[in-house]
């Protein structure tokens, strides 16, 4: 885990990228918004965001920008393979909370 912190307006994720990495939102809050611009979601401290393309291997489905100063926790796509073989209920837990969250 590797910490990041950023300024306000800071794109982190851009839409249609391959996902290289995932975040864990210490303090501040994200916002995901579609090419259009229109805003998905919001996630604030204690949420993730990112995971989607890690799990599933497939380019990020929007883009993510902080809207205020953030203190994040990064876990790049090796580590993140490497817990989820040594830690299979997190896998779980992970794909069960994308599913609630994306449908």
């Amino acid at each position: 885990l590797r910490p990041r912190a950023c300024a306000a307006g800071e794109v982190l994720i851009r839409e249609g990228e391959v996902g290289a990495e995932m975040y864990f939102v210490v303090r501040g809050q994200v916002e995901a918004f579609d090419k259009a611009g229109k805003i998905l979601a919001t996630r604030g401290e204690g949420d993730v965001f990112g995971e989607l393309a890690l799990l599933h291997r497939q380019p990020r489905a929007a883009s993510v920008r902080t809207v205020t100063p953030c203190d994040l926790i990064v876990l790049t796509k090796h580590d993140f393979d490497h817990v989820l073989h040594e830690h299979p209920a997190f896998a779980g837990t992970l794909r069960a909370e994308a599913e609630r969250r994306y449908g």
